[in-house]
């Protein structure tokens, strides 16, 4: 027995009909389409057929037991008397594309489209054609497998000069000339061929004769080997050898690179710039060092030369700052009875010379003095003091000397200027001495030099413990 639900559909059937293998039982509400799907007819009804349980019960004689207890959807089998039914759309029901809502328009007919936006038909009037496409195809090759299209194009004049390779020219070997001849009588120059007319004869080679328009023999021997061909090849004028030592130099160039007669055609890389004379002048003398001075030689780098250099202005610099300003009269120099101590010749001063006679005096120290210590004297609270000359910043000018020291408070013989000083050692006889810079009361053999200091002459040694005395020229140079 086959059961169909009710409200599904059934594949035409026509009850009543002869007997099949197996009963059909037709639920309720059975529907089927009209025309070729659905029941066809039943119990005299014909066309869109709608059984009821009623038509169920009645074909099969049967009558369910507690008809009363069952549904209305049981016998009617309409949706309508489905108890809790969901709603459904009508499109659920019609199956109607029209029934759907918001369905979008599909157009059935050119005027359903509508008229196309501006930037629609930029993209139509654009678009490539059938037309277009079919006359770029036509410009085309069919592509061959195992074959590809080559980025240079093969020309006419590399086609023959391809044809014109030695390979190309041999045309063959023959049993004899006649057969040579019969099979090429015309030929074109360069063009080759052997003769031979089998086992115990020699091979005769023949060469094309362009201008006599002949085969000519040129000896018997082997076929040509390749060394023969070699020679031949490049005995054509458009044809060189290629010898190793070239094909050495080839794979030496670097990929790329190009043939330039000088820089000025090189591009110039990121990281090797050109040696610019604007580079050069803005150079930073990175690792300059100022350790050793001299001479610049040729062997030196320009950091180097330019370090030596500038050692040399350093140290002379620094011997400059201990030199005596060049001397001005009346400037850093001062004069006598306004007469300039610059210049030759001879100053006559009168005043000077030995001490006259004049004998020792007494005056009280300000300070320790030793044996032979040259003396200033000046004036402490209205009284006569003596204390030691100072050729140095103190400026205290000699006016005598003590042979014998004497302490602090305590009464000198100072001698005046002028006589022997016998208690002083170590001199050197017949060298002038003047008065210290450097240590007070003492002697100094060279020549003062510098900025705020006294320059006085004090005498001659006349041997190694005696000076003869002066009062000679004082000089304060500022």
């Amino acid at each position: 027995m086959k059961v169909v639900a009710a409200g599904q559909v059934a594949r035409p059937i026509v009850l009543g009909a002869a007997a099949r293998k197996a009963p059909v039982v037709v639920m309720a509400g059975l529907r089927g389409p009209a025309g070729a799907g659905g029941v066809q007819s039943f119990n005299g009804r014909s066309g869109v057929v709608t059984l009821s349980g009623a038509d169920v019960t009645t074909a099969l004689g049967y009558s369910p037991v507690s008809a009363g207890g069952l549904a209305d959807v049981a016998f009617s089998g309409a949706y309508g008397d489905l108890l809790g039914r969901p709603l459904l759309a009508a499109v659920a029901l019609s199956g109607a594309y029209g029934d759907l809502s918001g369905a979008p328009l599909i157009p059935t007919a050119p005027g359903d489209i509508g008229a196309a936006s501006a930037a629609q038909g930029a993209l139509a009037e654009t678009a490539v054609q059938p037309s277009m496409l079919a006359d770029g195809l036509g410009g085309k090759v069919d592509k061959v497998a195992g074959l590809g299209l080559s980025q240079e194009s093969f020309t006419a004049g590399e086609k023959a000069k391809l044809a014109g390779l030695e390979g190309s020219h041999f045309k063959g070997v023959f049993a004899s000339l006649g057969a040579l001849q019969a099979a090429l009588p015309v030929a074109s120059a360069g063009d080759y061929a052997d003769v031979d007319a089998g086992v115990g004869s020699d091979t005769t080679r023949h060469v094309w004769d362009a201008s006599d328009e002949e085969w000519q023999p040129i000896g018997a021997g082997a076929p040509l080997t390749a060394a023969d061909i070699k020679v031949l090849y490049e005995s054509n004028p458009d044809t060189n050898a290629y010898t190793d030592a070239e094909k050495t130099k080839l794979g030496g160039v670097a990929a790329g690179a190009t043939s330039n007669a000088n820089t000025d055609s090189l591009v110039e890389g990121s990281a090797n710039l050109y040696h610019t004379a604007a580079r050069v002048l803005n150079a930073v003398l990175s690792g300059l060092s100022l350790a050793v001075g001299g001479t610049v030689v040729e062997t030196d780098t320009v950091l180097a030369g330019i370090g030596k250099l500038q050692r040399q202005i350093n140290d002379l610099a620094g011997t400059l700052s201990g030199k005596q300003d060049a001397l001005v009269s009346g400037t850093n120099i001062k004069t006598v009875n306004g007469n300039s101590l610059l210049g030759a010749g001879n100053l006559e001063i009168e005043g000077g010379g030995g001490a006259g006679g004049l004998e020792p005096f007494d005056v009280v120290a300000s300070e320790d003095l030793a044996d032979g210590d040259f003396v200033n004297v000046y004036t402490s609270g209205g009284n006569a003091r003596v204390r030691k000359a100072d050729g140095g910043a103190a400026k205290r000018k000699a006016h005598g000397f003590v042979k014998v020291g004497v302490l602090n408070t305590e009464t000198a013989s100072v001698t005046p200027l002028g006589g022997e000083n016998d208690a002083v050692a170590g001199l050197t006889p017949g060298t002038e001495y003047f008065l210290s810079t450097a240590t007070p009361g003492a002697l100094q053999s060279t020549l003062p030099a510098g900025s705020g200091i006294l320059r006085q002459e004090l005498g001659v040694a006349v041997s190694a413990t005696s000076l003869a005395t002066i009062n000679g020229l004082t000089v304060e140079l500022v």
